[in-house]
């Protein structure tokens, strides 16, 4: 119109832009959309009763990677290299003790202590947070123990440490020179019990510290953890050494987990006519 300046004001241009690319871009990021001034991205509510906010993006890679390094036991094709009988003049005074261990009955206590305390976790987690919250929350829990497993397969492909039945000739000849008879470091029994209990202990202790389960699941469970590595010992597959390493990574892995679900980082994207940013903060 005559007499009116028709131009558009370039910092009016600038705000505008700048409104719809936060816009697009927190539509894209899965956002609500809220204030272009100050847009903040808080992680959504669980829609059950469970401690932990969980995050496919993450927490599939996190169950899948231990869970590939598991397979590796496939590989070891190979006896071991003092295979059919090792000499046990090289070990330390806390293994000698259980050089030459072999019982089958001991074995299969100990593989029935560990599903016992599998069974018996799961149980604790569905009476403390119900059938859906308890599966949910045990989620974290099978990460911290394949995680624990994991590492447990790494240390057995790295070390190739011959088991205690290898030092004896009570195991038949096919046991001993079973490639899987060089695996003894460290205990992957005591690493999954450990972690179980430790995982589950922080799961309800997070929901209600004042009651008596959380106690209760570490004293069952620490008492679960002693008996499947006596029960490893004895049968000859592993050494006191591998069974104690392995239960402090174990407990590890099982406060580590549940930990890393309790740090949540904070984005929060910052607009305006001068600057378009992202701020990260988080607790620990």
């Amino acid at each position: 119109m005559a007499g009116q300046d028709s131009t558009i004001d370039p910092s009016w241009f600038s705000a505008a832009s700048t409104r719809v690319f936060v816009v697009l871009a927190m539509n894209v990021l899965g956002a609500p959309r809220a204030s272009a001034q100050e847009v903040q991205v808080h992680p959504s509510p669980p829609s059950v009763d469970t401690v932990y906010a969980l995050d496919p993006r993450v927490d599939v890679p996190l169950a899948l990677v231990p869970g590939l390094l598991s397979f590796g036991w496939l590989l070891v094709e190979e006896p071991a290299f003092c295979a059919p009988q090792c000499d046990p003049s090289g070990l330390n005074a806390l293994d000698r003790s259980s050089a030459g261990n072999f019982d089958q009955r001991w074995r299969l206590a100990s593989d029935l202590g560990l599903f016992g305390a599998l069974g018996t976790g799961m149980g604790a987690l569905v009476a403390d947070g119900g059938l859906a919250g308890g599966a949910q929350d045990f989620v974290v829990v099978a990460e911290s123990i394949l995680w624990a497993n994991g590492l447990a397969v790494i240390g057995n492909l790295a070390l190739r440490r011959p088991r205690p039945l290898l030092y004896g000739d009570r195991a038949p000849i096919e046991s001993r020179e079973n490639p899987a008879a060089q695996l003894s470091f460290i205990s992957g029994h005591s690493a999954l019990v450990a972690a179980l209990t430790t995982s589950v202990f922080s799961t309800t202790y997070r929901r209600d510290p004042d009651r008596a389960l959380p106690w209760v699941v570490l004293g069952v469970g620490t008492a679960a953890t002693a008996f499947t590595g006596v029960g490893r010992v004895l049968a000859g597959r592993h050494f006191p050494s591998d069974v104690l390493l392995g239960s402090a990574l174990g407990a590890s892995m099982g406060f580590l987990l549940p930990a890393l679900h309790d740090a949540p980082i904070r984005l929060t994207p910052v607009a305006s006519t001068e600057e378009f940013r992202f701020t990260a903060s988080g607790s620990w």
